[in-house]
């Protein structure tokens, strides 16, 4: 189910950057491009799976961590002067040995808390204002987590789950250069509920820094 999971979120996430990156041909594609802003981000934090697990007939909590790295892609789009509504898809990066195999894949929708915040303009627009002000937001997020683990050494090998997650994001916005936004964010996520036989939990915790800009 958890690999089932994490295949459907990478075709999901190519199918929207190739909809609205490459599908500019006609009219109404491009007018959809032009109002999404793109972001990458890496930061600081861990991904982390707990489960219960059966090991020679008796229960056992496993728990394993992809930390110290975060990678983080997102597409959003401005729904007032105050709110934005963002897809976006994280993972944990442990670098010795090298895995990334939990995932969060959903929405998130952020209400800033100043009249004026930054915002970048469509490309081919002549007249644009830059605004060199800080923009504080609080964000709520969700959508699947998906864990796939391994470990060989370990006494249990593999580990996995997937399940529905609620998350919290806390940063601000500053126009840094007139065609990038500069974002760095908390963020926390955790399920509440899985799809597994034992009781699972995945979580995130992390320092981002994001960079935000037009294609």
């Amino acid at each position: 189910m958890g690999k089932m999971i994490s295949k459907l979120q990478l075709k999901v996430l190519v199918l929207l950057l190739c909809y609205f990156s490459i599908g500019a041909n006609s009219a109404h594609a491009f007018e959809w491009r032009e109002r999404l802003t793109f972001s990458v981000g890496l930061g600081l934090g861990d991904t982390n799976i707990s489960k219960d697990v059966n090991v020679q007939d008796t229960v056992q909590s496993a728990s394993r961590s992809e930390s110290p790295g975060l990678l983080q892609f997102a597409v959003e789009a401005d729904i007032s002067t105050k709110w934005t509504l963002a897809f976006r898809h994280n993972r944990g990066v442990r670098l010795s040995p090298f895995s990334s195999g939990i995932s969060f894949t959903g929405l998130v929708v952020r209400r800033y808390f100043t009249e004026k915040r930054p915002y970048l303009p469509p490309k081919n627009a002549k007249d644009s204002v830059t605004l060199m002000n800080w923009a504080p937001y609080v964000g709520l997020g969700s959508g699947i987590a998906v864990a796939n683990t391994t470990r060989e050494r370990d006494v249990v090998a593999d580990v996995d789950s997937s399940g529905f997650y609620m998350g919290i994001h806390i940063g601000a916005d500053y126009h840094m250069f007139p065609q990038f936004i500069f974002r760095p964010e908390i963020v926390y996520s955790t399920t509440l509920m899985d799809d597994s036989a034992q009781p699972a939990t995945i979580s995130e915790v992390g320092l981002m820094i994001n960079l935000l800009f037009k294609i």
